[in-house]
């Protein structure tokens, strides 16, 4: 098979797999970005509570010794 008919294969079967992609409705991609932003949010304050609650914890560590 020479690579000018391989080439137009690979972009027939490009094309016919980009045909079977099912796109979110606006409303699915609304609710899940609402939903990224409110768990991101909710593990950063997750995140800044541990750090500080650590922080908090070697502070008193260091002043026992």
């Amino acid at each position: 098979m020479s690579i000018l008919k391989k080439i137009k294969s690979f972009y027939r079967v490009e094309k016919a797999e980009s045909n079977r992609i099912t796109w979110p409705s606006k409303k699915e991609l609304i609710s899940h970005t609402i939903l990224i932003l409110v768990v991101s949010l909710l593990l950063a304050i997750v995140f800044a509570l541990a750090d500080w609650g650590f922080g908090e914890l070697l502070k008193f560590l260091i002043r026992m010794l």
